[in-house]
């Protein structure tokens, strides 16, 4: 895929399939580095991939068996 060196949100949700509202949420989230300039965001195209390979550890429900 040739993407551009920063993309926008926008871009971001739809080279990837997903919602934009998840986009800026991963961007708030630290989960996708990206960078605010102003009131727009910029996502580091290099970023990217590497947060699609990355593995979050198992979330605990909370209850207890």
């Amino acid at each position: 895929m040739n993407l551009p060196a920063t993309m926008t949100p926008e871009e971001a949700a739809a080279a990837f399939q997903i919602p934009k509202a998840t986009v800026i949420l991963l961007c708030r989230r630290g989960t996708l580095p990206a960078k605010k300039l102003g009131r727009a965001w910029r996502i580091l195209r290099d970023a990217v991939p590497a947060m699609f390979t990355q593995r979050e550890p198992a979330k605990s429900s909370g209850v207890s068996p």
